[in-house]
């Protein structure tokens, strides 16, 4: 498990100091940093496009140069459930809702209150956790490392633990005396690095696939006058053929 918290902890303290934490409102200060370490590789590297260009970039439908290849590794570890198209969006919708001078993103040519795809977010200068910019880029630039051991510690008995909850409210719980501790799990050294071999595949098993899928597709029936038999579309189904199957799915087009 990569540890994709432990880069940002100088700013992640800076924004959660008590003058600044009331101002940003449902957002959790990891979250700005996800989200900013995001639109930082796309004012690099994708300059002058909409904030929706970074979703085909994480998920591999867009390539890029080839040399980019560990940061997007990287940039999609750290940010975590932030890289995913609907988290993404809420959270930018919260985001462009902060105080001006508390962002280091700032949306241009947004018609509404909420961002677009087309919205193409610029770098500004702030005064709060002001060497942001190039803790980006300089992060982006490593591999982000194993995690050797768990943050979290066992509670001792009868002391009180405070949560924070997603609507920012705080929530105390206080463990009873009589607990009894479970002994702490072991630590296991974290890999420096895994090797990942390819999986050969023949035609012989893309012809399989193919079949399989050919057979499981179930074309409705439809009746004389040219309608399903549930009458809900006059389209005929056209399924592709095996071949095409097979074809697309080798990379023949």
């Amino acid at each position: 498990m990569r540890d994709t918290r432990a880069w940002s902890k100088s700013l992640v303290k800076e924004l959660a100091d008590d003058s600044v934490r009331p101002l940003l409102g449902p957002l959790r200060p990891w979250e700005i940093c996800a989200l900013e370490v995001g639109l930082s590789f796309l004012d690099d590297h994708l300059p002058g496009r909409g904030v929706g260009a970074l979703w085909p970039v994480l998920s591999g439908y867009m390539r890029l140069d080839e040399d980019l290849g560990p940061q997007i590794r990287t940039l999609r570890e750290l940010m975590g459930p932030l890289a995913k198209t609907g988290t993404m969006r809420e959270k930018l919708d919260q985001y462009v809702k902060l105080p001006a001078q508390l962002r280091g993103f700032e949306p241009c040519d947004m018609p509404g209150h909420k961002p677009e795809l087309s919205t193409v977010f610029t770098r500004r200068p702030t005064p709060y956790a002001a060497g942001r910019h190039d803790l980006y880029r300089q992060t982006l630039q490593k591999i982000a490392p194993y995690q050797t051991a768990s943050p979290y510690r066992p509670a001792p008995p009868g002391s009180v633990c405070f949560f924070e909850r997603a609507d920012g409210s705080r929530e105390q719980i206080r463990v009873p005396k009589t607990l009894i501790p479970a002994p702490a799990p072991a630590v296991l050294p974290a890999a420096a690095s895994r090797a990942q071999e390819s999986i050969p595949l023949t035609q012989e098993d893309f012809q399989w696939a193919a079949d399989r899928s050919t057979r499981s597709w179930k074309p409705i029936r439809r009746s004389k006058t040219g309608t399903s038999s549930n009458g809900s579309s006059r389209w005929k189904p056209c399924w592709p053929t095996t071949t095409k199957v097979i074809s697309a799915i080798s990379g023949g087009g």
